[in-house]
Formats: structure tokens, sequence, C-alpha cells
């Protein structure tokens, strides 16, 4: 399948500027860019292959001067040579939080897989069951380090600061998660029937196909160019804003006994029923039970991979594309220009400009265990480091 790339510049005045000693020295009227577009696709059948999309607009920047002199110059109507070569008002990158095509392509396929879990009650069941022993055996081994009796007087300030950890750790990863899954479970009518329709998509003609957001995020950055250097040396101060927004497209189609043909009704339900539950006991249940497993999911892409992987309903993952669209905007404020010999006199005026890039992309990829995250840690889970370091030995 060929390649194709399209593309098409926006043409604008430019205006001109000379010498007052040499008329010739400068540009007579000028063209200019407005911005451009840019296309790059495949040709050929089917569809989901890669795609680059960009688009600049480019708005004011004109610079307006008279002549004081012999030697002066001036400018009418002149489109600042920066902003005249569609090399400025490219995106500034360095947003944090934005995961890499696996690490995104992963979390899609566990959030769209058919088979997730919308309450994983054997991983609830396991893990209050491991919960009276783990708090048993950390008391014994608290008796075994500290020589302490069965009774014990006033706890010490490190035992208070411990527990403290202990107790808001129970908190976060017995008691919360459980509420709040006996709080969805409330709602366990309409849960199996939004699953219902979905898993009937995916025996469908097309099967099932999701768009899911992954990541957002922003940033400011203030950023000073040289504006114009010829006829004139000044220059601007720019305020670039940037927002990405990665977003991934999943596509599922049934695999195993029922790839040519689609269930009954009846097995539609109990399907639906299953995979809400996550009446299950696979590898995700096994991990989901794991000490301490969610630390290691802040830093790789273990846990999502095990839950994509889930096959109460027969699907396998055909397809996942991650697709980002960046949007970079420079505001350049336009000022008055004065002469260098005298601070009340206006020579001319730098008119304010606008720049906005938008590029949209998607590519293929695939999901792996195995994707490493640097992760900007919320304020939760900040919270829950600072317990784990409270309750450690020192």
């Amino acid at each position: 399948m060929p390649g194709r790339f399209r593309s098409r510049s926006l043409p604008r005045s430019g205006g001109e500027w000379h010498f007052t000693n040499d008329p010739n020295g400068g540009t007579g009227p000028t063209t200019t860019t407005a911005g451009y577009s840019s296309c790059e696709d495949v040709t050929g059948d089917g569809d989901c292959h890669g795609l680059r999309v960009v688009s600049l607009s480019i708005e004011g920047g004109h610079l307006n001067k008279k002549s004081f002199g012999y030697y002066d110059s001036e400018f009418n109507n002149y489109v600042v040579d920066a902003i005249r070569t569609n090399l400025t008002g490219d995106h500034i990158g360095g947003i944090s939080g934005i995961p890499s095509d696996v690490d995104a392509s992963t979390m899609a396929a566990a959030r769209t897989n058919p088979s997730r879990p919308y309450v994983d009650v054997p991983a609830n069941i396991l893990d209050i069951g491991t919960s009276p022993t783990r708090i048993l055996r950390d008391w014994k081994d608290l008796r075994r380090r500290h020589g302490l009796p069965d009774v014990v007087g006033s706890p010490s300030g490190r035992e208070i600061f411990q527990g403290s950890g202990e107790a808001w750790l129970n908190y976060q990863f017995m008691i919360k998660p459980i509420v709040s899954d006996i709080v969805r479970l409330s709602q366990f009518t309409r849960i199996v029937n939004d699953r219902i329709e979905e898993i009937n998509r995916l025996f469908g003609v097309t099967g099932l196909r999701r768009t899911v957001t992954i990541a957002e995020g922003s940033r400011s950055e203030l950023i000073s160019f040289i504006a114009q250097s010829a006829g004139i040396y000044i220059g601007y101060n720019a305020i670039a804003t940037e927002a990405v927004r990665l977003r991934v497209h999943t596509r599922w189609i049934p695999n195993g006994d029922y790839a040519g043909h689609t269930p009954s009704p009846e097995i539609v339900r109990a399907w639906a029923a299953r995979s809400a539950l996550g009446l299950t006991v696979d590898a995700s249940t096994l991990w989901e039970i794991t000490p301490w497993s969610c630390l290691v999911d802040w830093f790789t892409s273990t846990g999502d991979y095990l839950s994509a992987t889930r096959n109460i309903v027969p699907a396998v993952l055909m397809g996942v594309y991650p697709m980002t669209h960046t949007i970079t905007d420079w505001h350049c404020p336009g000022y008055p220009i004065i002469a260098w010999w005298d601070s009340t006199l206006q020579t001319g005026y730098l008119e304010s400009a606008r720049l906005k890039k938008r590029t949209k992309t998607r590519r293929s990829s695939f999901i792996s265990p195995f994707a490493a995250r640097l992760p900007f840690l919320s304020g939760q889970q900040m919270s829950i480091a600072a317990a784990i370091a409270a309750t450690r030995n020192r």
C-alpha cells in the first residue's frame, strides 16, 4: 500500500520595507504565507493505517514604522521575517503524564476488553480472606522483633505513627474498594444490560470497536525570539500554550468456537454477568491479590496487560491504534516602537501575532506487560507512599 503526501499553502499580502537612502535596498510589495496544511496517509484496502495531519495558521505580525532620517528604514504593513517561513509556532512539548504508545495501548485494551470486570468479586473475597492472616502475622512479627508481651502499655510515638500508616493502607486497599464495589453492585442490572449490548456488538459485522481517552495534559511557556533583524532589530515575547490529548482506538473480534456464529441470548447474558462480576480466578485475579501489586502497576503495565488478556468472553484484540491530537497556540503581544534618541517619540508599531499549530497522528501499536512508566504521582498516591514509609522498619 503506497504512502501519499498532500499539502497546500495559504498566501497573504506581506507588505514592504526599504531604507530611505536606498529605496531598492529592502523589498517591494511581497506575498507571504498565512499558514499551511499537510496530510500524510496510506492508500489501499482497509483502514486505520498510519496518518499524520498538520496545519498552521498565522494571523497578524505586521510592522509599520516611519523613517526619521536619511539612513533610517520604513515599513509598510510588513509581515516580520520570523513568521514568514512557517518555522515559528512549532509544538513546545514537555507535557508530563502522557504515556508511551505501548503503555497507552495496554491501558486501552484493559478498559475495552469485553471480559473486563466492573466489580472484581473474587479478588475482593480472596483479599479479605488474607487480611486477618496478614494482620496476625504482622502482630507476631512486631512482638518478636521488640520482645513485647501479650499486653503492652502505652504505645510509643513510633508505634502510633506506624499504626496510623497501617490504618490508612487498610482503608485504601481493603475498606474503600469494597465499599465502592458494594455501591456499584446496586446498579447490577444496568451493568449487565450494558455488557450484553457490548457483547452483541462484538458478534456483529464489524466486531467491537471502541475509542477511549487515555491521557490529557497542557503547559505554557514564555518564549522570546527575534521578530525582525533586517532594517530594524526587534523581538517578540510569546506566550506558547500547548494541549495534548491521547486517545486509543481498539478493535475486538470473536474467537474460539463462537468465531463463526452468534451465541444464544442465554449464553450472552451469562457471559455478561460473569465478566461484569469478574467471576473467574485467573492471572489477573491472582495479580490483584498479590501484596503491593498496585505499586508495581504505578511503574509498569503488568496489571493492565493481565486485565487486557482476560478471556471470559471469547474475544481477541485485532488492532490497537493510539491517536494524538496536539494544539499549540503562540500569542505574541504587540507593542509601540520608541525612538532611541527620544523616549517620548513613537516611530511605529509592531502588531500582535497569533500562530496556532495542530497535529493529529494515528499509529499502530501493541500491548505488553513490560511497558515502563514514569508516573506523576497524584495526591492520593503520594499519601499511600507516605503511609508505606510510615509502616516500614526503622
